[in-house]
């Protein structure tokens, strides 16, 4: 009876240690290319545009990607909405408003699955937006940036909304 008691021990033990392996495996090699996380923004009209990033920089690197940034129909009185996939708003991230008068710009720092939304005004105190850019860092395979290794490797993100 101990032996029978010590082989299902064992066989309980190395099915909770495989499990862990695996979900530490697959999580590893699920990993998100940040380049390809897109937010999605809304204006009052209802019309919905797509933001890739701005730009995507390897932490500690100076070879950083740059894109354009996204402009939306947003009138000085209007407003706009935008909604950030779980992949940024399960981490620290920030959206930063900047103003023709640069004594409105302003920034909000948001924890960890606190907001998955913000909205945004085409204008603040009569002073027009000039860009309003999110910022996150996000975890990724290294070989979405320059090294081709399997190690993860965090990435500064900003996706840069601006008015037509």
């Amino acid at each position: 009876m101990i032996i029978v008691g010590s082989v299902m021990a064992v066989i309980v033990l190395v099915a909770i240690v495989g499990g862990i392996a695996f979900t530490y495996w697959e999580q590893r090699h699920n990993s998100v290319d940040p380049t390809t996380v897109t937010l999605s923004i809304t204006d009052s009209k209802g019309k919905s545009v797509t933001a890739d990033p701005y730009q995507a920089c390897a932490l500690g690197s100076t070879d950083c990607t740059e894109k354009s940034m996204t402009k939306i129909s947003l009138p000085k009185d209007g407003k706009a909405t935008i909604d950030v996939p779980s992949t940024v708003s399960d981490t620290q991230w920030s959206l930063l408003t900047i103003y023709e008068d640069n004594a409105k710009n302003y920034e909000s720092v948001y924890k960890a699955k606190d907001k998955k939304s913000v909205t945004i005004d085409g204008s603040k105190d009569g002073s027009r937006l000039k860009v309003a850019e999110v910022h996150a860092v996000l975890l990724g395979d290294k070989s979405h940036g320059s090294d081709s290794s399997d190690d993860e490797d965090a990435y500064t993100m900003v996706w840069a909304i601006s008015p037509e």
